[in-house]
C-alpha cells in the first residue's frame, strides 16, 4: 500500500506445497511485509524457499480504475471549485475511492457539476500515458496537480489522463491546452484508458475537518448499481407524487429506503426533499379530517392488544409497533380504556421522529411500576426524553 492506493492480495505458493493468501502489503523502511493466512500444507515453509507470487488479478483491476478516477475526480474539482481545491488525501481500494481537497463547502449544483464532468470524461474514450521526467521539467507542465507538502523522487513518475500523451506535453510544456486533462505525479497503477473504468458516481460529500471536504465515489459496477437503483426510486417518487392520495405508509416506506440506499449523492437530497413534501402533503390531509379517528381501527387495536396480552402471564406486557396513521388512534385507546397488561406503543410520525405512549394497569401501579417511568426509559434508548 502506498500513495493511497491499497495493496495487491493474491497467494504466495512454496514450491513444497499448501499456499499462504496474501491479505495486505506494507513496506517498513526496506522491508516488503506481507500478512498472510498460511493454509494447511505451507506450514514447513522456511528461510530460503521459494514461492511463486500470484496477484489477484480482479482485485488489482478494481483498485486501477478507481485510481484513474481519483485523477481524474482532482481535474474536474479544479474545474468547478478553481485552483484552491487542493489535494489533501486520497485512498483507492477495490470497492471504494475516497478523495479529501481543500474546500468550505460544495453546493448541490457544483457537486452534480464535478460527477457529470467526470462521467464525461470517462465515457470519451481518453487514453493514459505515463513516464519518468526530470522533476524540474514534470513542475513546469502548465495544469500539474501534486499533493501539496510531498516530497517528490528526481526523476519522477508523471500521469496523463487526456488526449494529449506525456510525450506530447514534454515538446512545450507550458502550453495552457495542458489544464484539460489530468496531470499528475503517481506512482501507482492505472488503467490504460480512462473508459476502462466505465461509469462514476459520487456515493458521499462531507465536511471531515475545517476547510477540508470529501468525496466518496465509485467506478464501474458499483457505479453502475448505484445509478440504476436512483432511477428507480425517481419512478417511484413520481407515481406516488402523481397519485390522487399516496398511501402514507409507501410515502414511509420509500423515505427509508431511500435514506439508507446507496445512490448517488448529488440525487440523494432532490429525493429525501421530494419525500418530505410528500409528508406534508399527507400532514395537511389529515388536519383537513379534523383528527377523526376511524372506529373500526379501534376495534382492530383494541383486539390486538387483548388477544397480545391473553398470551403473557399477569402482570404481563405488551410492545405495539403500529403504522404512523393509527398514533391518534393508539393515543385514544390507551387514554380513554383500561387494559389487564402494560401496554406500551412505539409509532414513527410523518416527519422521521418517533412517537411513544404507555398505559399501565392499576395492579402493576400498585406494585409500584408507572407508565410515564416506562415511557421515559424506552424514550432514553433512542436518545429522546417525554413523560
Amino acid at each position: 500500500e502506498a500513495g493511497g492506493q491499497a495493496s495487491d492480495v493474491g497467494r504466495l505458493v512454496p514450491s513444497s506445497g499448501g499456499a499462504l493468501e496474501v491479505r495486505n502489503v506494507q513496506r517498513y523502511g526496506d522491508y516488503v511485509l506481507h500478512t498472510c493466512i498460511v493454509d494447511p500444507g505451507a506450514d514447513k515453509l522456511k528461510v530460503g524457499d521459494s514461492v511463486v507470487c500470484e496477484v489477484d488479478c480482479t482485485h488489482r483491476s478494481q483498485i486501477t480504475a478507481n485510481h484513474t478516477t481519483t485523477h481524474v475526480l482532482n481535474w474536474a474539482l479544479r474545474e468547478v471549485l478553481g485552483d484552491g481545491a487542493d489535494q489533501r488525501g486520497s485512498l483507492n481500494t477495490a470497492e471504494r475511492l475516497r478523495f479529501d481537497f481543500n474546500a468550505d463547502k460544495v453546493t448541490a449544483q457544483q457537486l452534480k457539476q464535478i460527477e457529470c464532468k467526470v462521467q464525461d470524461f470517462l465515457a470519451d474514450d481518453l487514453p493514459v500515458s505515463s513516464g519518468v521526467v526530470d522533476l524540474k521539467v514534470a513542475k513546469s507542465i502548465n495544469g500539474l496537480r501534486s499533493f501539496a507538502g510531498d516530497t517528490y523522487p528526481d526523476p519522477v513518475r508523471v500521469l496523463v489522463v487526456g488526449k494529449n500523451s506525456l510525450e506530447e506535453i514534454l515538446k512545450q510544456p507550458e502550453r495552457p491546452e495542458w489544464r484539460a486533462q489530468s496531470v499528475e505525479f503517481c506512482g501507482g497503477t492505472h488503467v490504460s484508458n480512462a473508459s476502462d473504468a466505465g461509469v462514476f458516481a459520487i456515493l458521499e460529500e462531507v465536511s471531515v475537518a475545517k476547510g477540508i471536504r470529501r468525496i466518496v465515489g465509485a467506478t464501474g459496477e458499483a457505479a453502475r448499481n448505484a445509478l440504476k437503483l436512483g432511477e428507480e426510486f425517481d419512478e417511484r417518487l413520481a407515481r406516488l407524487e402523481a397519485a390522487a392520495k399516496p398511501s402514507e405508509k409507501d410515502v414511509m416506506t420509500l423515505g427509508k429506503e431511500i435514506d439508507a440506499a446507496v445512490i448517488s449523492a448529488v440525487v440523494k437530497p432532490l429525493y429525501q426533499e421530494r419525500i418530505g413534501k410528500l409528508r406534508k402533503t399527507l400532514k395537511k390531509a389529515k388536519k383537513k379530517k379534523g383528527g377523526k379517528v376511524d372506529p373500526a381501527r379501534l376495534n382492530a387495536l383494541r383486539a390486538q392488544i387483548r388477544e397480545s396480552g391473553a398470551s403473557v402471564p399477569a402482570p404481563g406486557f405488551v410492545i405495539l409497533r403500529p403504522d404512523s396513521s393509527d398514533t391518534e388512534a393508539i393515543q385514544q385507546l390507551l387514554r380513554e380504556e383500561k387494559f389487564d397488561v402494560a401496554v406500551l406503543a412505539l409509532m414513527e410520525s410523518d416527519d422521521g421522529k418517533v412517537s411513544c405512549s404507555s398505559s399501565m394497569p392499576e395492579t402493576c401501579q400498585a406494585n409500584g411500576f408507572a407508565a410515564d417511568a416506562w415511557l421515559r426509559e424506552a424514550l432514553a434508548r433512542l436518545g429522546g426524553r417525554g413523560g
